[in-house]
C-alpha cells in the first residue's frame, strides 16, 4: 500500500525564498500581487539549499521512526520503534510516495494506513519544497524594513487552513529568520524561529522552534536536523522532534535515514 502526502505543518520544511529592489523600499507596498511574479520569492529561493535543485532527479531512502512511549514513567521516558518506511520521490512528482519497507511484516492494513498517513505529514520536512511552490495560492501583499530586517506578507483568498504568512527576513543572508502564521483553526498564534547551516553560500535549516496555542494552552515544537554529505548532496541523517506543553515534554519523534539511492 502506498500513500502520497501533502504537508499541512507549519515548521521548517516550508522555509525558503526573494529581490534587491525591495530592500530600498522603506514603506509598506499596497495591493496584492501574484507571488509567482514576486522577485522577493525568487531571491529567497535562490539562497536556500534544495537537493532537488542541486541535481537530484530521483531519491529514495528508508526511514526508521522511534516515538516516545506515552505510557512510560515520566522520569524514565522510553522510545518505541515503529515499522520502517520507504520514501520514494522523482522529479515531476508533487509529493513523494511512502510505503512500508519490504522487511516489515505482521502489520495490519489499518496500522499500515495510520503509519503512512502520519509519515506523509512530514513530506516537506524530509525533502523541503521551494517557497514558490508552497505559496502558489498566495498573493504578495507588501513588505517593509524594520530594525535591519525586511518584513513581508503573503495572503490567500482561497480555502486553506493557513490564511497568511508573515516573514522576517535577514537581508544579509537572505533567509527567513522568523515566520508567523495566521490560521483559520487551531493551533493559533504560530511563530517559528529558524537557524541555518551554510552550504556554499546557500542555507539549510538546522533548527526550527515553533510556539503556538491550542485550547488556550501554550506549546513549543522543536525540530533539529542532522545532515551528512551523501554522493555530493547534503541530506538528513536524523531529525529529532519534540513537542512541549509548557515545560513538560508531551511527545517526541526521532527519524533516522539510511539506504540512500540517488538518481
Amino acid at each position: 500500500m502506498k500513500t502520497t502526502g501533502t504537508f499541512p505543518r507549519f515548521c521548517a520544511g516550508i522555509v525558503t525564498a526573494g529581490c534587491v529592489a525591495f530592500l530600498s523600499l522603506a514603506h509598506v507596498s499596497s495591493g496584492a500581487t501574484d507571488q509567482a511574479t514576486s522577485p522577493l520569492i525568487q531571491k529567497l529561493d535562490s539562497h536556500y539549499y534544495y537537493p532537488q535543485r542541486e541535481g537530484i532527479k530521483r531519491l529514495s531512502f528508508r526511514i526508521q521512526w522511534a516515538q516516545l512511549d506515552p505510557f512510560s514513567d515520566t522520569k524514565n521516558k522510553k522510545l518505541l520503534n515503529n515499522p520502517t518506511v520507504q520514501f520514494n520521490w522523482k522529479a515531476g512528482q508533487d509529493s513523494p510516495d511512502f510505503e512500508l519497507d519490504e522487511s516489515t511484516t505482521d502489520v495490519s492494513p489499518l496500522r499500515e494506513l495510520e503509519i503512512l498517513k502520519f509519515m506523509s505529514q512530514y513530506a516537506e520536512v524530509f525533502l523541503p519544497v521551494p517557497l514558490s511552490k508552497t505559496l502558489e495560492d498566495y498573493s504578495f501583499v507588501g513588505e517593509k524594513q524594520r530594525k535591519g530586517f525586511l518584513e513581508a506578507r503573503f495572503r490567500t483568498q482561497t480555502p486553506h487552513p493557513i490564511m497568511q504568512y508573515d516573514f522576517k527576513i535577514d537581508p544579509k543572508r537572505w533567509v527567513i529568520q522568523t515566520l508567523r502564521v495566521k490560521r483559520q483553526h487551531s493551533p493559533f498564534n504560530v511563530t517559528s524561529y529558524l537557524k541555518y547551516a551554510d552550504r556554499g553560500g546557500k542555507s539549510q535549516v538546522l533548527e526550527s522552534r515553533s510556539r503556538f496555542e491550542i485550547n488556550g494552552k501554550e506549546y513549543e515544537e522543536i525540530l533539529e536536523f542532522f545532515y551528512d554529505l551523501t554522493e555530493g548532496y547534503w541530506l538528513p541523517t536524523r531529525i529529532r522532534q519534540q513537542l512541549k506543553e509548557g515545560t513538560k515534554l508531551a511527545t517526541s519523534n526521532i527519524f533516522t535515514f539510511a539506504g540512500y539511492k540517488i538518481n
